[in-house]
């Protein structure tokens, strides 16, 4: 559904989904070490190494895989301040600090 959404983002507004997200989403929340391309956390810092438990080896320190090419259905990489205001902001009903990005009544289904 995720994919779909993306999509449906590109028609609409004839933006990619990862610059309608970027400018309508995270510059409005402040949510500035929020990636949608993978490859960018290097350049941000955000990011932390993945390991898997390996019973006869240990703690083993495992490649990273970029997976840019599944687009909206789940490649963002965030931080706990970022996901902070985004959790602000839905609780708030579309409200963050002084600004509103969604009317109150699109929460209420």
């Amino acid at each position: 559904m995720y994919g779909i959404a993306g999509e449906l983002i590109e028609s609409v507004s004839g933006k990619h989904w990862i610059d309608f997200v970027d400018t309508n989403i995270l510059m409005p929340l402040h949510m500035t070490l929020t990636q949608t391309r993978s490859t960018n956390i290097f350049e941000v810092g955000n990011y932390t190494t993945p390991h898997v438990n390996d019973l006869d080896d240990g703690l083993i320190t495992v490649e990273y895989t970029f997976s840019d090419q599944i687009g909206a259905t789940g490649m963002m990489w965030s931080s706990i301040n970022d996901v902070s205001n985004y959790l602000t902001f839905l609780g708030n009903q579309g409200i963050f600090e002084v600004d509103t990005s969604l009317q109150p009544a699109a929460f209420k289904i």
